[in-house]
């Protein structure tokens, strides 16, 4: 496969049946098939397994805790590193009563497993900007993680206080510790369309 040509769709999931609606979903193929995990059925994680990417086992429930109580999962990714599964997620308190407002103040969370069965405190590594004017002054939302040798690329959408939304991204060697990327920072020349500018 190039990236250019593509075989023609098919459906791997049907998200219309009742109480099978798969949230953010995340796919990772392997030598013995497909791993997916999603948010579903009260914001909790889940994952399952297919040879073939069509065909899934049972969903089995990913206990991933917060450090603080009544938070809730909302979009992930998940990948397959040097560490075993490293884990981006974005998390929302509430009480009980569930309003899409909730969604809009989200920090972004990072845990790890070595086996996707027992995984790390979530602790939050990326915060809002707080910044009246900022693309993610009031939450985050989205987020996406790649890793290449010991280096993290963490991109994420922002809502602005006004409704706006924007991405951003952090880097770092440090999961902990990471620095938000702007063009200043940039050292090389940026090329589009085959011009430098």
């Amino acid at each position: 496969m190039d990236g250019k040509n593509w075989t023609p769709k098919d459906i791997v999931f049907d998200g219309t049946k009742p109480g099978e609606d798969w949230v953010s979903p995340v796919f990772i193929k392997n030598d013995k098939g497909y791993k997916v995990w999603y948010v579903a059925h009260g914001y909790k994680i889940w994952t399952r397994d297919s040879q073939d990417g069509k065909k899934w086992s049972n969903p089995i429930e990913v206990k991933v805790p917060y450090e603080e109580k009544n938070m809730h999962h909302w979009h992930l990714d998940v990948q397959k590193t040097d560490l075993g599964y490293e884990m981006v997620v974005v998390g929302f308190k509430s009480n009980g009563e569930y309003k899409l407002s909730d969604r809009h103040v989200m920090n972004v969370y990072y845990s790890k497993s070595e086996d996707n069965k027992k995984w790390d405190t979530l602790k939050p590594i990326i915060f809002p900007s707080g910044k009246r004017v900022g693309f993610d002054g009031k939450g985050l939302y989205r987020s996406a993680m790649l890793k290449e040798g010991k280096d993290y690329y963490i991109f994420y959408s922002g809502i602005g206080y006004d409704d706006t939304r924007g991405v951003g991204v952090s880097t770092g060697t440090d999961i902990n510790h990471l620095k938000g990327l702007n063009l200043s920072d940039y050292q090389g020349k940026i090329k589009l369309d085959n011009k430098t500018e």
